[in-house]
């Protein structure tokens, strides 16, 4: 089973499948596929993406090709953005294509291929609306989707007491306060692409939890309803 998730920086991605890991630490194979790789040096996390990508380019390479034609074709976007992101999804699709799924494990990731579709289209400087349902469509979607919704105010605090507390200078840097600035936008276009995917994948789960009232989440009833 095949698990991908979306929001906002801070709204608790990666925590919420720590918990979840920990909840049900010996009952449910639970893995965490990116957490794993990112703890790994960057010299060998890229060797690792590279390989992925070889590996599988010539399996997938019409969905791979149609994908680097979308991303490629959006206006406003810096190239090496656009680049940056169309690499990273090519990445977690080969990624999600090489995983032999099964009842015994459970894959999460914290950032997937709906996530970075909001990526790059959140540095969409242009008008134009653009329709992810395309390049989404290209791929299997995951078995569930999991959307971190916060409202404004939420985000911007939370964001603000990540950013204060990794950064030394104790001041928001050019991209944390453009992020804010735009803080809006940014939730306007998340939900835009969860409902793409919804329309686009009707019969798939997705799950929207409302990051305030995440506290009251029952982790057991969520599993119950979701990961068995």
């Amino acid at each position: 089973m095949i698990v991908e998730f979306i929001g906002l920086p801070s709204s608790g991605k990666t925590t919420f499948i720590k918990q979840i890991q920990k909840h049900h630490k010996g009952a449910l194979e639970i893995k965490h596929p990116l957490n794993e790789l990112y703890n790994k040096s960057w010299f060998l996390r890229n060797i690792i993406k590279t390989k992925f990508l070889l590996s599988n380019v010539f399996l997938n390479k019409k969905s791979i090709y149609e994908c680097i034609k979308i991303f490629n074709s959006i206006e406003g976007v810096k190239k090496g953005e656009s680049f940056k992101r169309m690499f990273n999804n090519i990445f977690y699709i080969v990624f999600y294509n090489s995983i032999q799924k099964s009842e015994e494990k459970i894959y999460m990731f914290d950032e997937g291929i709906l996530h970075h579709c909001w990526a790059t289209y959140l540095n969409n400087n242009s008008e134009k609306v653009i329709d992810f349902s395309t390049c989404i469509n290209l791929f299997e979607p995951s078995d569930l989707l999991i959307y971190m919704r916060m409202d404004k105010e939420i985000a911007i605090e939370r964001n603000m007491n990540r950013n204060m507390k990794n950064n030394r200078k104790n001041k928001l840097n050019k991209r944390h306060l453009e992020f804010l600035t735009n803080i809006n936008e940014e939730i306007k276009k998340m939900d835009l692409i969860v409902q793409d995917y919804k329309k686009s994948n009707p019969h798939k789960n997705i799950l929207i939890i409302d990051v305030e009232n995440i506290d009251k989440l029952n982790l057991d009833t969520f599993s119950n309803a979701y990961l068995r």
